[in-house]
């Protein structure tokens, strides 16, 4: 239970190359705002993505990588 908690306070920030401080800090401003309480960022390189980026906090996730809008395209045409 305690490790949910925590988890809804931390923003792991999935990405393929470069990630700056400046994109970091500003990803930390704008969930702190959006969830109105201090959301840490950890950031954490994934070699699977091709492009984009994908953030989860507890149970929300947020996914503009290539392959999370290739995989709605996809759901999308088998409607």
């Amino acid at each position: 239970m305690v490790k949910r908690e925590l988890r809804k306070s931390q923003a792991i920030v999935e990405y393929k190359g470069d990630l700056s401080s400046v994109a970091v800090k500003l990803i930390q401003e704008k969930l702190s705002a959006f969830y109105s309480r201090t959301i840490i960022v950890v950031p954490k390189e994934n070699p699977e993505l091709l492009a984009g980026i994908r953030i989860s906090i507890g149970d929300d996730v947020w996914d503009s990588s290539i392959q999370g809008r290739l995989m709605n395209f996809q759901q999308r045409l088998s409607i």
